[in-house]
């Protein structure tokens, strides 16, 4: 099926993370998959500290967000080179690398973290707000008929 945040990468989130980052513990991001605003609270955490839309996709945007992104969807993007977005720009990824607060993820979640941001930290995988709630509660999707 298309790819879903709730079903890829909240699952590693809820597994490691939210021991320390969920409402009343010691740190203050929030890392849960509860619904807010559309998406969940993780997502909103991990993508809503800098904004990318507009003339926000600069280098330092980039080196100031967690999770670096470009705001444009549906347009050629070219890359610049030196690693400053996708994965490798990320210091989430950088964080999740280095075992921050003493987690150890597997080789396999490390691909499902990088892979999602490699696709621009998409949330949905589709467009129909049918599938969108299903996709939100973690629900598979199957892929559409067109691409």
């Amino acid at each position: 099926g298309p790819f879903g945040y709730a079903r890829v990468v909240q699952p590693i989130l809820d597994q490691h993370c939210i021991r320390c980052h969920a409402p009343k513990k010691k740190a203050k991001m929030d890392l849960t998959g509860a619904s807010h605003k559309g998406f969940s609270r993780s997502y909103w955490s991990l993508c809503g500290d800098v904004k990318f839309n507009g003339g926000g996709t600069n280098p330092a945007n980039a080196k100031k967000a967690l999770v670096p992104r470009f705001g444009a969807r549906n347009r050629v993007q070219i890359t610049p080179p030196g690693g400053a977005y996708g994965a490798r720009g990320s210091r989430l990824y950088k964080l999740l690398e280095a075992k921050h607060a003493k987690v150890t993820l597997s080789p396999e979640e490390l691909r499902r973290i990088a892979a999602w941001i490699d696709l621009n930290v998409v949330f949905y995988g589709t467009n129909d707000v049918a599938e969108q709630a299903a996709q939100l509660r973690g629900e598979e999707i199957a892929m559409p008929e067109v691409q």
